[in-house]
């Protein structure tokens, strides 16, 4: 039969560049855990800079979750590949 056709590599890119921070990416290569903690993160970072916008604390909290969640980025974007091929194999058995 020949490679799975699905999730295709560019896709998944492209979802990694674009939607990162809400971990599209991971849910479409069937990553749910992974991808709620992510859209949590945001939406957690969302609602602190709106509820409390001076908060030192909250702002730290804020930077924190970004900057946590642009390194689980930097990460996926050198192993998307593998992302990918593992999630492939996952839908073929």
């Amino acid at each position: 039969m020949g490679e799975a056709k699905y999730p295709r590599f560019w896709l998944a890119l492209l979802l990694l560049l674009f939607t990162g921070y809400f971990g599209l990416h991971r849910l479409y290569l069937g990553k749910k855990r992974s991808a709620a903690v992510m859209l949590s993160s945001v939406i957690s970072f969302c609602l602190l800079m709106y509820a409390a916008p001076t908060s030192s604390i909250a702002e730290k909290i804020g930077v924190g979750l970004i900057f946590v969640l642009t390194v689980v980025l930097v990460i996926d974007l050198f192993r998307i590949s593998i992302l990918v091929d593992e999630a492939r194999w996952e839908n073929s058995t």
